[in-house]
């Protein structure tokens, strides 16, 4: 047998063996230098970015709502069982109500809101 044939098919055979044992790792990387020791260093995990929307700007104001409830007939019995029928009139009832102010506007906005109209405006 030829002593340089086999060397080189001995190299060969390391190649080959070092590349399929790289290739069925999976994640682990193999080194393979000559004949000596395999040293092996895991991948690191990859990186995971995650975005996270941007918080709400702005409050709760609570607010009172004023509203009309209208007038109504009501019919009662007297004590002889005859019935009568008196007028309530109309009247507001109030109510307090959550609202969320929202402070999401451009700098560049110059106190406009979303309609065209700017702060001064009462229409």
């Amino acid at each position: 047998m030829n002593h340089p044939i086999a060397s080189v098919s001995l190299a060969l055979f390391t190649a080959f063996a070092g590349s399929a044992a790289t290739l069925h790792a999976g994640t682990d990387v193999h080194v393979h230098i000559g004949l000596g020791p395999v040293i092996t260093r895991p991948l690191p995990p990859p990186v995971v970015v995650v975005e996270r929307p941007a918080p709400p700007r702005g409050y709760w104001k609570t607010v009172t709502v004023k509203e009309w409830v209208p007038g109504r007939w009501v019919i009662t019995r007297s004590s002889r069982g005859r019935e009568i029928r008196s007028f309530e009139p109309g009247y507001y009832s109030y109510r307090d109500e959550r609202v969320w102010v929202n402070f999401d506007r451009d700098h560049n906005d110059r106190g406009h809101d979303g309609r065209g109209w700017d702060r001064d405006d009462r229409r």
